[in-house]
């Protein structure tokens, strides 16, 4: 039933009740407590015996339930009544029944109905049985079927000889279920159960199941536990015929603000042969996360703290294939490159002050030992927001913050630092044009100590340092009659003050050269919808007589329309002579198509930034496409890498989705890191992804590898 249906139903039986409730004549049963059970309503009725006849706008109203029929017939002796033609029963606001005969038992809740029409809204799913008793709150329920889809010719339905429905957990159970497309069966079991609506039960969810010339026949099982309203868990237990065996445990919790903590455990042990012949580094995989977010974790604080915050992503693997045995993405995990990171970060928040605690741990997959990753336990901050130096047109603001960076092997090094800026803001010329001095002050200072019992070599390093800035910018705005047009123009150069290091140094600090920056923006709404944006940037740096150019920077975007955007990039090397790193891409969306494609490309060591250059290169394009078709969707991407060769993924298929059934085929390549004794190294694997959806039941998927693609 569709959301508009409904309250047309509601509306019909609110009708219905007001018409009929005043109609004559009409039979009252009433237990020994004096309490109504039923109410029997009818245009005209007849006593023949013991039975009271009814006909005409038949209508039965008794606690948790209404039904109507075209006629009645009320034992008085055994308090029975017998509902035929038409019999409509709404129980709840979320139960529809439909029969041609219904008989009700009053003393026992009892009924007999032949045949069954049932639909639970929630889901759409509907039960037609050849016959059912009702007892209470359960139907026992025989040659029957469900389905949600159209019921004159069901895509999928599922037929069975008995069930049972509890209409309190709306839980169905079946005996010898078949599985039919159209009329013809595909699949038996002799026995299933599941639940119809949208609360959390226990029990078996559908497994994943997978075939890998390398991992063999892969059968994932997980088992939910509804814990309590506030708490769920799901074990999972993994087989991999060729590979090994493992388990994983995800718990989730529900805090008082509706904020998720999640845990995930995990433990997958390889077998010593499949460890052998891959060379693989380990043959236990083992890891945890724990992920959780909280606003105003303290109620109670001092008053000049107004919020306070705190966030959890933690995890800890001990093999890059732990993310691959798991083969799903209940939990995140921040992954850059090969560096897994976890964070802890603890804030409190005030209308002057911001105080902030943070804990950053790494872990290299592509290593074996991370003896030497360097880790942050812990960075603390403390940050004075800008405002007024003695005069409004003066502004300050403070910034302190100690790092405390380790390894396991080595030094350790506690750094404090603080900078502490100062300007001065004036408008001119009507606020068309905005000035800006600044000076800051920056103080750093290093303190070594070894992580082992070997004399410390390094003493500590020590920088003050000031820098001036002098900034011109302003901000324009006009309409036209068919665009509005803004730009943004800017000059900021930044000098060096005085500077004074001693000791060690391993850190890098703005002041040992000066700057200028120079950047344009502007942005055209046009009234037809089309907008573009533009932007280019010029840095300079000078360092004694000696004076570079950074990369020039060019970008635009263009929307023509609701359907196109396209965006394009580079950044220009002057003292190369050679663009340093380009982009482009282009998308196209309507109902029926979409389409991106893009090309990225960035040379080695072209990118110059503030002295330094950036050695990393990279060269690859990427596109996709997904079309509407009557009977399906085609879709398809790649990610090519030019530089080496090779297609880093691929996948093309086919998919629909529809009310009540969807599928999706797909044939895919991916390329994923294998931690081995000598380092990590790709493993390319293709496959074929099959997936069914019963809807809302259930996606079933199958994932097959294959070679020679």
């Amino acid at each position: 039933m569709t959301n508009w249906q409904k309250p047309l139903r509601f509306l019909w039986i609110s009708l219905t009740l007001s018409a009929l409730l005043a109609a004559q004549p009409s039979v009252e049963h009433y237990d020994t407590q004096n309490r109504r059970i039923f109410e029997l309503l009818a245009d005209s009725m007849e006593l023949n015996g013991e039975i009271i006849e009814g006909s005409g706008n038949i209508l039965v109203v008794s606690s948790g339930y209404y039904a109507n029929a075209d006629f009645a017939y009320y034992n008085t002796t055994t308090r029975e009544i017998l509902l035929e033609g038409n019999v409509h029963v709404f129980q709840g606001e979320s139960l529809y029944m439909r029969a041609q005969k219904v008989r009700l038992q009053l003393d026992e809740n009892f009924a007999l109905l032949a045949p069954l029409y049932l639909q639970e809204t929630t889901t759409g799913i509907w039960i037609t049985a050849q016959e059912a008793e009702m007892r209470k709150t359960s139907y026992e329920l025989r040659n029957s079927t469900f389905s949600s889809c159209s019921i004159e010719l069901p895509i999928w339905g599922i037929a069975f000889s008995s069930g049972n429905y509890n209409t309190e957990d709306s839980w169905l159970s079946l005996w010898n279920a078949r599985l039919y497309a159209y009329k013809y069966p595909v699949f038996y079991l002799p026995y299933f159960a599941f639940s119809l609506d949208q609360k959390r039960k226990t029990g078996f969810l559908f497994p994943r199941l997978k075939t890998s010339r390398n991992d063999g026949f892969v059968y994932n099982q997980p088992f939910f536990y509804a814990i309590d309203e506030r708490q769920d868990a799901t074990i999972t237990t993994m087989m991999r015929s060729k590979r090994g065996y493992g388990a994983e445990l995800e718990y989730r919790y529900a805090d008082d603000t509706n904020q998720i903590l999640k845990l995930n455990l995990g433990y997958f042990g390889v077998k010593e042969s499949y460890q052998k012949q891959y060379d693989l580094a380990n043959t236990k995989y083992k890891g945890f996360q724990l992920l959780y977010t909280r606003y105003n974790l303290f109620e109670i604080l001092p008053s000049h703290f107004h919020e306070n915050g705190f966030y959890i992503d933690w995890s800890n693997i001990n093999d890059v294939d732990y993310l691959h045995i798991r083969e799903h993405d209940s939990i995140d995990v921040d992954i850059y490159d090969s560096l897994l990171t976890s964070r802890i970060n603890f804030f409190l928040n005030g209308a002057n002050d911001y105080f902030g605690a943070y804990v950053r741990y790494q872990i290299d997959l592509a290593q074996i030992s991370n003896q030497d990753t360097a880790q942050i336990l812990p960075s603390l901050q403390y940050h004075r927001y800008t405002a007024p130096f003695f005069w409004d047109k003066v502004t300050y603001n403070i910034d302190f913050r100690t790092n405390n960076y380790t390894s396991r092997s080595g030094y350790s090094i506690v750094q404090n630092e603080i900078h502490l800026p100062i300007a001065f803001t004036q408008s001119l010329f009507q606020d068309y044009l905005f000035f800006k001095v600044a000076t800051e002050f920056q103080a750093v200072r290093a303190d070594f100590y070894r992580r082992d019992s070997r004399p410390n070599e390094l003493t500590p390093g020590t920088v003050f340092a000031n820098e001036y800035r002098v900034a011109f910018y302003s901000d324009l705005a006009r309409p036209y009659s068919d665009f509005l047009h803004s730009l943004h123009l800017e000059a900021d150069y930044k000098l060096n003050g005085f500077l004074h290091q001693s000791g060690n140094d391993v850190f890098e600090i703005e002041g040992d050269y000066n700057a200028l920056g120079l950047k344009a923006q502007q942005y055209f709404h046009f009234n037809n919808g089309m907008q573009i944006a533009h932007k280019i940037a010029q840095p300079i740096y000078t360092h004694g007589n000696a004076t570079t150019y950074g990369d020039f920077e060019h970008e635009i975007s263009l929307i023509p329309n609701d359907n196109w955007t396209l965006t394009s990039s580079f950044f220009y090397s002057p003292s190369k002579r050679k663009i340093a790193e380009i982009s482009h891409d282009v998308s196209y969306t309507d109902e029926q198509i979409a389409i991106y494609a893009g090309h990225f490309r960035r040379r080695a060591y072209m990118r110059f930034l503030e002295q330094t250059w950036d050695w990393n290169a990279a060269n690859f394009i990427h596109a996709g496409i997904n079309k509407r078709f009557e009977w399906f969707d085609l879709f398809g991407s790649i990610g090519y890498d030019y530089d080496r060769q090779y297609f880093r993924t691929w996948n093309v298929g086919i998919h629909k989705a529809i009310r009540c059934f969807s599928y999706r085929v797909r044939l895919a390549s991916e390329v994923r890191p294998l931690l081995t004794s000598s380092g990590v190294r790709p493993q390319e694997e293709k496959y074929i992804m099959f997936e069914v959806g019963l809807l809302p039941l259930v996606t079933l998927p199958l994932k097959i590898s294959v070679e020679g693609l």
